[in-house]
């Protein structure tokens, strides 16, 4: 599978190319996992893209793989403006119990494992529903983009393991990018709490989710106590969400 095609911030992605020949094999890994630890999201973010941009596929003594996996869980922790949180890949999956405090990552996740589930794609079809016609377009191409590569890694590692390869893949990416960044965090909150059969049927013509002109109206589908939790105080203009 081909490695994730990012739009990353600017200054990170400078700061992976300038620096991804430097401390290849200096400080040992265990010291870079310190050093991240210490400091958060960002430098883990930037090992990993380091390592894969080196020849040898290595950042601090550890493969791309590990970064991501020390990066993506403090993302989830690690409140993000949407635009960025939309372009992370899903290749770690958070820890059991751990709520994503980034509306667009919890909806990633959401999409993701209910694809995994059998009878998937249809029990995603509610949240579809809810969707206008532009969007509910991008959204199908990113679910026809996925579940092949899921179901592919799936007859070979189990369905946790096959969804994170999933998302090492380019294509799958880029076609969860074009429709994510037309979200914002409250369009994805309420896509969240788009839960069932039944509100999809009250998503009609003037309940569709449209983050330019729905927003004023607040006509969000119904309501769900499962939706993930933020993790920091909520922004201003996100929908209020039950405990």
């Amino acid at each position: 599978m081909s490695q994730s095609v990012l739009e990353l911030d600017p200054v990170i992605e400078a700061g992976a190319e300038g620096g991804a020949g430097e401390g290849r094999r200096g400080a040992p890994a265990a010291s870079a996992a310190a050093e991240v630890a210490a400091t958060g999201f960002d430098l883990a973010l930037r090992h990993a893209l380091q390592a894969e941009a080196a020849a040898d596929g290595l950042a601090q003594g550890r493969d791309a793989a590990a970064w991501w996996r020390l990066a993506l869980p403090q993302s989830f922790v690690t409140p993000l403006p949407h635009e960025r949180a939309a372009r992370l890949p899903l290749r770690c999956l958070p820890p059991a119990g751990l709520r994503p405090c980034n509306a667009v990552q919890a909806l990633q996740l959401r999409i993701g494992t209910t694809l995994a589930l059998a009878g998937g794609t249809q029990r995603l079809r509610a949240m579809a529903q809810c969707l206008p016609a532009a969007l509910r377009a991008d959204f199908h191409r990113f679910v026809s983009a996925m579940l092949p590569r899921l179901l592919d890694a799936a007859t070979a590692m189990s369905p946790h393991a096959a969804l994170e390869a999933a998302w090492t893949d380019a294509r799958v990416n880029r076609r969860w990018q074009q429709f994510a960044l037309q979200l914002d965090a409250e369009a994805c909150a309420a896509l969240l709490r788009a839960r069932s059969t039944a509100a999809a049927g009250r998503c009609g013509e003037n309940h569709a989710l449209d983050p330019a002109s729905d927003r004023k109206n607040r006509r969000w589908p119904s309501t769900s106590s499962t939706m993930p939790r933020p993790c920091s105080p909520q922004a201003r203009g996100w929908p209020t969400v039950p405990a």
